[in-house]
């Protein structure tokens, strides 16, 4: 007798990654999630961008450059404690192993590598391949499941290229800075005229 085709939110059986990372990207082994947008008692965070890093969580792994960037926008003590990992440095907890790779987003950007079971999970975070000055270099990290970012993922969206873009910014004249109404109207602290006013 065949089986019924499994349907969303069954729960009979996960499938092997989802028993690594399920799809609010917690890490059920060591109960440990990635990015969370609640506190939570552990979180391993990609990057200092606040709809990755917020503050409140219990214990936080990230890259030294990631807690700098969260201890400057949310206060050194935005989370009850902080353990820093290097890039390309295995940190194993019980039976999973963890490792952060640049992802070449921001300056500290990290990729999660997970390793459990002899699966390889990579959650990329916000990740950019082309180079920049103000981030670490992104490295590609061989996986058997990647779960990436996507809001921009779709055909409709098609960025110009960052160097072009920087021309075309440079090119741009100067804004005028805004005025002061009351100096300009003359009403001001010292209730000189504009020059047009006077005559001159």
């Amino acid at each position: 007798m065949e089986k019924p085709p499994r349907q969303y939110g069954d729960e009979r059986k996960d499938p092997p990654m989802a028993q690594v990372l399920d799809r609010n990207l917690h890490i059920r082994r060591i109960d440990t999630y990635v990015d969370p947008t609640l506190p939570r008692e552990r979180a391993i965070i990609t990057h200092g961008h606040a709809d990755h890093a917020r503050s409140g969580h219990q214990k936080v792994l990230a890259t030294p450059d990631t807690i700098a960037i969260m201890q400057t926008r949310y206060g050194p003590d935005c989370a009850g404690s902080f353990q820093p990992l290097e890039f390309g440095q295995p940190l194993r907890i019980d039976d999973v192993t963890i490792t952060l790779y640049p992802a070449g987003h921001i300056l500290g950007s990290a990729q999660v590598l997970i390793e459990q079971d002899g699966q390889r999970v990579v959650v990329t975070g916000d990740y950019k391949r082309l180079p920049d000055k103000t981030a670490q270099p992104f490295e590609l990290v061989p996986c058997d499941l990647l779960v990436t970012e996507a809001t921009f993922g779709l055909p409709v969206f098609q960025h110009p290229h960052p160097n072009r873009q920087t021309f075309q910014i440079a090119r741009r004249p100067p804004r005028p800075r805004p005025c002061d109404r009351r100096l300009c109207s003359g009403q001001g602290p010292t209730g000189h005229q504009p020059v047009a006013r006077r005559g001159l």
